[in-house]
């Protein structure tokens, strides 16, 4: 079985069960020597906007006083959003992103940036200046910190250097819990502004911000 069948399988068999009362989680590895392909598969149930596992490999506590809430909620999701030049426009040298905005209860564990197109300028600045940044509300750095937008294409955020402090090392993200919280990409030109308030002065770039996260029960 290749990878195309085994994907186009899983999505045959996720879809079924969502469509009755349950639904199926199914993780699958291909062994790339052997080309066996390993299958764990857990029942759940949907409930509104959650879904629970049914058979979790957690031992719930128990005894006077306890109350189980939640055995096995699955809330871990990635969020991609592509952003183009045109979207940068402020008439200044700073423009920002609100690439999302997380419920109370998140936990950002992983920020990743794909530059598939170096970012240029066409007029007023100047394209080896610019530079990208991601984090916790407008200039902040917790979890990229600047990277060069003009210079190559390249991916940011999949070594421990390239992250922000909030996403190094053992931390591993950091729960916002009584709030929303934004995250926002901002450009930085440090000659010239990026736009004039309508349009951009930038004449290509491309970026895909990946952001995986878990929300709290």
């Amino acid at each position: 079985m290749n990878h195309c069948t085994l994907r186009r399988w899983l999505g045959t068999l996720a879809f079924v069960a969502l469509a009755g009362a349950g639904a199926l989680f199914a993780q699958a590895v291909m062994q790339t020597t052997t080309g066996i392909v390993y299958v764990r598969a857990w029942t759940g149930t949907l409930t509104g906007t959650e879904l629970e596992l049914t058979n979790p490999e957690v031992t719930a506590g128990s005894g006077t006083g306890v109350t189980v809430n939640v055995t096995g909620a699955v809330r871990r999701v990635v969020y991609k959003v592509t952003v183009t030049s045109g979207q940068w426009i402020t008439n200044g040298t700073t423009h920002d992103f609100t690439v999302a905005t997380l419920p109370a209860k998140s936990r950002v564990t992983d920020v990743i940036a794909d530059l598939t197109t170096t970012f240029a300028c066409t007029a007023t600045c100047t394209s080896s200046t610019l530079a990208i940044v991601v984090g916790k509300g407008s200039g902040g750095a917790e979890y990229l910190d600047s990277f060069d937008a003009d210079a190559t294409t390249a991916t940011f955020g999949d070594v421990d250097s390239e992250r922000g402090g909030s996403l190094q090392g053992v931390i591993n993200g950091e729960v916002t819990w009584g709030s929303t919280q934004a995250i926002v990409a901002r450009l930085i030109s440090s000659s010239g502004n990026v736009g004039n308030g309508t349009v951009t002065n930038l004449s290509k770039g491309t970026v895909t911000f990946y952001i995986t996260t878990e929300e709290l029960p």
